[in-house]
């Protein structure tokens, strides 16, 4: 956070700065790490809120992959739950639209349901879906609003563009083994099937946030500049 000071050497705001985050955090955890705490509140919330839970599709840290990399990591309920009602708040208080607030809880669930996701195998030349995969593949394409065709081409497929003419291409399995399985496309298209794609929808999911906030820094700042209190 960049502060902000008057020629009187007070405090006069302040503009937050996003920076490069941890790429493999999300994926992977070392010995004694945590995925990102906002995963944790998230699903924690999921436990004490039914609404919250069906909205957002959530369940129990210990059925994601993502939040279970190296070992069960114990999660206190009723403490990243108040958290989660913290960030809430804040974000509410920041002037963060409800609207906008709801869609960054959908990406965050998303991420960790596509951690759940096995593909299989078919003849070392492609890949298919599990039938526990295809009962995610629903709940996605519902949170992402895309049909599940659209999410299973997606995440199958990639495309190569040879002089305008566009060839779709089955995914083998250790290609999408090296590529973390997310498929926001509606957030940015060009983001689909490469291999930093959780860190490309991470960093405009940060990069969206942050100019929210800091736009009503901005105002904050224009009001007080002004003499509006």
């Amino acid at each position: 956070m960049q502060v902000c000071f008057n020629e009187k050497h007070t405090i006069e705001g302040c503009v937050i700065q996003d920076y490069l985050l941890e790429q493999s955090r999300i994926t992977f955890q070392g010995p004694g790490e945590r995925n990102y705490h906002v995963m944790y509140q998230l699903v924690a919330q999921g436990q004490t809120n039914k609404q919250m839970q069906e909205n957002f599709c959530l369940r129990p840290p210990e059925f994601y992959r993502y939040l279970n990399t190296i070992e069960d990591i114990s999660v206190d309920i009723n403490l990243e739950s108040r958290k989660f009602n913290e960030l809430t708040m804040a974000l509410t208080v920041l002037q963060i639209p409800q609207s906008d607030i709801d869609c960054i809880f959908k990406v965050l669930s998303s991420i960790l349901w596509l951690g759940n996701i096995e593909f299989m195998d078919i003849d070392g030349e492609r890949c298919e879906f599990s039938k526990t995969d295809e009962e995610i593949i629903v709940i996605l394409s519902k949170m992402m609003g895309l049909s599940t065709n659209e999410l299973k081409m997606v995440l199958l497929l990639r495309q190569i563009n040879v002089r305008g003419n566009i060839t779709e291409i089955p995914l083998k399995l250790h290609e999408i083994s090296n590529c973390p399985k997310l498929a926001i496309i509606g957030i940015h298209p060009s983001c689909k099937n490469t291999p930093d794609i959780l860190y490309q929808v991470e960093i405009w999911t940060t990069w969206w946030t942050v100019k929210d906030i800091n736009m009503t820094f901005l105002q904050i700042l224009l009001r007080k500049t002004i003499g509006f209190s």
